[in-house]
């Protein structure tokens, strides 16, 4: 019997992973992991390793090789919280690309923590191989997990969770959050740039009424001047056509 865990780089697969080895032995116990390049932050290789070293178990990674960006140029898209064909391609392919390979009955453990019922109880409707929720049967929130990796195992949690809720592909396209993007902005701006570009080549804008080049305008006067233009403000301006060629330059 195998027990496959779903290491996704974030406390709560690690946590998963820890309360698994508590009960089966590590032979039995796969860490399985699918890469993102130029989607997973960088600093997530390291948490990867330090967990796996921590456990005693190494990392089994299935990928499909591209990066966040060749897929959203071969899907001639950009994905969504509605088409989120990222994780399709990248995540849950690869999933099934493996299980399918295992010859033995094996289990499915994933990461969700406690404050994450819906998405626990959305799982199970989907389900159609044996899972288990072990770090939400246990009651743990994400906070928990980070103050028991950090100060009980003594590991370094990934950079992203200075900024953001979960440690996912920096950015994430399932997000319709300003505050997010102006957080990418600000602390990535590489990858701000990639997504940029990803809207100039699909001919399509990540929101509805402006363009993340356009977002960045916003942002950059926002933080240069110490003004506080908001999204609404700007929207207005640019639905009546006003002249605020000063929130525009060139680049960003």
């Amino acid at each position: 019997m195998k027990h496959i865990v779903q290491f996704s780089g974030g406390v709560g697969s690690a946590m998963a992973a820890y309360l698994v080895t508590q009960q089966y032995p590590k032979e039995d116990i796969i860490l399985l992991y699918h890469d993102v390049p130029d989607g997973q932050d960088d600093d997530t290789y390291r948490f990867n390793e330090d967990v796996s070293k921590f456990l005693g178990i190494p990392i089994t990674e299935v990928s499909d090789g591209r990066t966040l960006w060749d897929v959203i140029r071969d899907n001639k898209s950009l994905p969504s919280i509605f088409i989120p064909f990222c994780t399709r391609v990248l995540k849950l392919e690869q999933g099934e690309k493996y299980y399918l390979s295992v010859k033995e009955p094996f289990t499915i453990y994933t990461g969700y923590c406690f404050e994450e019922k819906k998405r626990v109880e959305k799982a199970k409707e989907k389900m159609t191989r044996p899972t288990e929720f072990p770090v939400y049967e246990a009651r743990l929130t994400s906070k928990q997990c980070k103050q028991i990796i950090a100060n009980e195992w003594g590991i370094k949690l990934p950079r992203a969770y200075k900024y953001f809720e979960h440690n996912n592909c920096i950015p994430c396209f399932k997000s319709t959050s300003y505050e997010y993007w102006r957080k990418v902005y600000e602390y990535f701006p590489e990858r701000y740039q990639l997504a940029v570009k990803a809207e100039q080549l699909i001919g399509h804008t990540h929101f509805k009424q402006l363009s993340l080049f356009e977002l960045a305008q916003l942002f950059k006067k926002n933080k240069t001047y110490n003004s506080k233009i908001t999204i609404s403000q700007y929207l207005k301006i640019k639905h009546n056509n006003e002249i605020y060629s000063d929130l525009f330059e060139e680049g960003i």
